[in-house]
């Protein structure tokens, strides 16, 4: 199974294009080989407030778009979220190699 990140800047938008309902949940099983794991926003960066003896972080800015991932069987499920989803910018490039098992 491949794992693919992405994001978008219109969760609404994506899910149509992808057939699904609004209030999907956080893991979604499709039954057609992929599983779309929505993480939704991440932040850009934190700074560090010293309370008493704990370090705590506070967020001071968003990363722009909602991120999700998707886990995937097949070269056609590869090739449907790598050139076809036209509301989803992918994060990492597809491996130059295969997956393979580190021992």
């Amino acid at each position: 199974m491949d794992q693919l990140y992405f994001k978008t800047t219109n969760k609404e938008a994506l899910l149509n294009e992808l057939g699904l309902p609004l209030d999907t949940p956080t893991f979604y099983d499709s039954g057609n080989g992929w599983i779309l794991h929505w993480i939704g926003k991440i932040p850009q960066s934190t700074k560090v407030i010293n309370e008493g003896t704990e370090e705590e972080e506070e967020l001071v800015e968003w990363q722009e778009g909602e991120f999700f991932n998707v886990y995937l069987k097949g070269q056609n499920n590869m090739d449907f979220f790598t050139k076809s989803v036209k509301s989803a910018v992918q994060i990492l490039p597809e491996p130059n190699t295969p997956n393979y098992t580190l021992l």
